[in-house]
């Protein structure tokens, strides 16, 4: 019996493909088919709809397959973009000073990222343009971290600084376009990070106030010129704002009443949200322990720390389906690694065999999920009739 498509979302990309190429045979214009895609669902994901189009234009697949099989691009890009968010970063930021062991930790950051929960309910859920959100959005956090460390200079090289705020701002404009909800989680990430990183800092005798103030007020106005230019691109297309979109979103999904109703919207979160495959203990605990070790006088711990600080809210007063958007934003497999590359420090030993304990845990993890694939609705849901049937 042929299988079915389990999200949602999946029914949803389908259709926007179908509309859009009715109107290419109603002999709509390249531009007109450009204005309907950034109005689809809002405006609040015309990049991802945009690309998935130029796909079925340039393979000449039917929307259905394009969507089911955009997986194959996204998985080998996140992974990428992982081993190159921890090999940009400076080697004193993750391992000391030594280079090639920068190399084992990028490395092993792939391979995490290549199981982790982002490509395994990112395949289960269809949450397609996420996951296109995480690409630029794993690059901006790189971008970030080098503008803070350059509150450390003595003297402020104005050319890179500028370069670096120039292309966060690009970094963050894509993301904003890919998907206007996880541009939001960082943007309120990048601002937490902004402020941590003033408040620390500023407190350093090694760190000239100056030169912090003017790194400070660079970052923000970054962030401040994101959410601008999301207010113009409202404006200019009549869509609603990204900020507007994510207070709609936190007033139905955020509520002082869901605090007494907190650990029952967790476990359903973990066991039944997205087929339960957002839990991995094994990740969530390294995370933890990476959270005791980490340091706020490295721009790397504080901008992961911002993003995980965040879960706070949705864990205490949110609806599964927020939590699950949140945690699934979160890299969590990162600062997981982080705590495991201490080991490599003090025992190689030790080290070696919590890596293959952790490679093996997150393999069945990975195989148990992809196998059991299959769509299992929890109590009280119900779905219409099939859909993306092969």
């Amino acid at each position: 019996m042929p299988s079915c498509g389990i999200s949602v979302d999946e029914r949803h990309y389908l259709r926007w493909l179908e509309e859009l190429e009715l109107l290419r045979q109603q002999g709509a214009s390249s531009g007109e088919i450009i204005s309907a895609v950034f109005a689809v669902n809002g405006g609040d994901r015309p990049l991802s709809v945009l690309f998935m189009l130029f796909l079925a234009d340039v393979t000449g697949l039917p929307g259905a397959t394009i969507v089911r099989f955009l997986p194959v691009i996204l998985a080998p890009a996140l992974v990428a973009s992982s081993y190159l968010l921890v090999r940009l970063v400076r080697p004193a930021v993750l391992v000391g000073t030594i280079q090639g062991r920068k190399s084992i930790v990028a490395s092993t950051v792939a391979v995490a990222a290549a199981m982790s929960p982002q490509i395994v309910v990112g395949l289960y859920a269809g949450i397609l343009a996420n996951w296109l959100a995480l690409i630029p959005a794993l690059f901006s956090i790189v971008v970030a971290v080098k503008i803070s460390e350059h509150a450390k200079s003595k003297d402020l090289d104005w050319r890179k600084l500028s370069a670096s705020a120039a292309v966060l701002f690009a970094l963050l404009a894509l993301t904003n376009l890919f998907h206007v909800y996880t541009w939001g989680y960082l943007v309120l990430a990048l601002g937490l990070f902004a402020v941590i990183s003033f408040v620390v800092m500023r407190k350093s005798a090694s760190v000239d106030r100056r030169v912090l103030l003017k790194v400070s007020v660079i970052l923000g106005s970054v962030i401040v010129a994101s959410v601008a230019a999301d207010y113009a691109k409202s404006s200019f297309l009549s869509v609603t704002s990204g900020l507007s979109q994510e207070s709609i979103l936190a007033g139905n999904t955020l509520s002082p009443t869901n605090f007494l109703s907190r650990w029952e919207a967790l476990d359903f979160t973990f066991s039944s949200y997205v087929g339960g495959f957002l839990s991995n203990p094994v990740i969530m605990a390294l995370a933890l322990l990476w959270v005791f070790r980490s340091s706020y006088q490295k721009a790397f711990d504080r901008l992961l720390l911002s993003m995980i600080f965040l879960l706070a809210v949705p864990i205490l007063f949110g609806s599964s389906d927020i939590q699950a958007r949140v945690f699934y934003v979160v890299p969590l497999f990162i600062p997981a690694l982080l705590s495991l590359n201490s080991l490599r420090q003090n025992n190689n030993g030790t080290f070696f065999l919590a890596m293959f304990t952790l490679a093996i845990s997150m393999a069945v993890y990975a195989l148990r999920a992809i196998a059991n694939m299959d769509l299992v609705l929890p109590e009280g849901y119900e779905v219409e009739e099939p859909f993306l049937i092969p």
